[in-house]
């Protein structure tokens, strides 16, 4: 008996598992001010940067890092981030096929953000 099996392509882009953040775990903003912050992600990655000094013990401070489900939507910010990272790898390789495994269906991408 001859049995093959096909390994699955690796795609030469990597696909994040949160399109919030793409995988960093924070989000850099800066305010009217022009002052910058960092919030962390409301994904698992996100919780590595979540602080809250106000809930110290010994020495609590007024310092926290805000999520950024505070001050962003972050179902716009996930969109815009997926369509940005689109218009980029959208002809690599094997991207269209990871997509589909992932269950983010591929048909009507290509048809741009008014689907």
């Amino acid at each position: 008996m001859n049995l093959t099996v096909e390994k699955p392509r690796k795609t030469k882009a990597h696909i994040p598992a949160c399109w919030i953040c793409m995988d960093r775990g924070f989000i850099l903003y800066r305010d009217t001010n022009h002052y910058e912050f960092i919030l962390h992600c409301t994904c698992p990655r996100g919780q590595e940067w979540a602080y809250d000094g106000r809930k110290c013990t010994k020495k609590p401070s007024p310092f926290y890092a805000p999520s950024v489900a505070e001050k962003f939507d972050v179902e716009k910010l996930a969109a815009d981030n997926f369509w940005n990272w689109w218009d980029i790898y959208r002809d690599k390789p094997g991207i269209k096929e990871e997509l589909e495994r992932r269950g983010i269906p591929t048909e009507k991408l290509d048809l741009g953000k008014g689907w």
